[in-house]
């Protein structure tokens, strides 16, 4: 069951960040979006803004855009993720979990689709930044009640967590100059933040960092400056140095999205309350915008150009 996700699709231009009142611009179907309703934004390494709808994908040069459905290749018109791989292919998680990606001007269905289907038996359920492609080709995913996968690239597919493990999401960081991956995994059961560099194996050596009790809901984790860490879990967010909490915020709302950018601004996407911006929330946790509230949004992206 799709949950009622967006209201919009957003883009600040050259504005005080502080100002209450930034100049924007809305992008609708009728100026050429496939739908109103959009889970996920990302810009690609040559400029061009890809938006997933329920509706199909749809591909923005900054005047006009270009609409995929599936009579243009997708495996399924609602596109929940998009992901840039190392070579520049842009890849489709759609709701089915049947992946798909844009290359060479076409859209080319993954030849592995059915060894993904018969590993998620229990349906695919799906949290943002849980896919991820290596540079051996390798394509990672993973799955609410399924645990993650891996699969090489002639099709040998290894489960590297399982679904009775609960892990709610997986958040992969490409590791600068190097190949590697770090797995976070927020367990359901016992509210336990469990961290592991690597991914030989789940289980080895893990940090623990007890959590206080939680209501359920989505989970985000982003990697901050000075060595912190910015776990949510609904509603609250929680800033770890190492394996110490240092602060807890509630924010009394369902968190939907939580990034930040080159500069440690945090974006925080809430239910109903808009988007909370923050210049730093680790030193000064009062300072805070709230631009668009009473709507809902599914994500905040900053492009090349430092519009958001």
């Amino acid at each position: 069951m799709r949950t009622a996700i967006l209201f919009l699709v957003i883009v600040l231009i050259g504005v005080d960040l502080f100002s209450q009142h930034p100049t924007y611009i809305n992008y609708t179907t009728e100026g050429g979006l496939p739908s109103n309703d959009v889970y996920h934004v990302i810009q690609d390494r040559q400029g061009y803004l890809w938006f997933a709808t329920d509706n199909g994908a749809s591909r923005f040069d900054g005047r006009n855009f270009t609409n995929f459905t599936t009579n243009d290749g997708l495996t399924d018109n609602t596109v929940l993720e998009l992901y840039e791989d190392y070579k520049g292919r842009i890849w489709f998680i759609p709701f089915s979990c049947r992946l798909c990606y844009f290359e060479d001007n076409a859209i080319h269905q993954y030849e592995f689709n059915d060894t993904i289907a018969k590993n998620f038996t229990n349906g695919f359920k799906t949290i943002k930044q849980q896919f991820f492609v290596s540079s051996k080709d390798e394509v990672y995913i993973h799955s609410q009640g399924n645990g993650l996968l891996a699969i090489n690239e002639s099709g040998y597919c290894k489960r590297l967590t399982k679904g009775s493990t609960q892990c709610y999401k997986v958040s992969f960081i490409k590791q600068e100059l190097r190949d590697t991956l770090s797995l976070v995994h927020l367990y359901y059961n016992d509210s336990n933040f469990i961290y592991n560099d690597g991914v030989s194996s789940i289980e080895d050596s893990v940090s623990h960092v007890l959590m206080p009790d939680f209501y359920s809901g989505r989970r985000h984790l982003i990697e901050y400056s000075d060595g912190f860490r910015l776990v949510s879990k609904n509603p609250l967010i929680i800033i770890l140095k190492e394996q110490d909490i240092v602060r807890i915020s509630n924010f009394s709302e369902e968190i939907i999205w939580l990034s930040s950018t080159e500069e440690n601004n945090l974006w925080v996407c809430l239910a109903n309350r808009g988007i909370i911006y923050y210049d730093d929330i680790i030193n000064k946790p009062e300072e805070y915008v709230n631009y668009f509230d009473g709507k809902t949004f599914t994500s905040v992206i900053e492009d090349h150009e430092s519009g958001v």
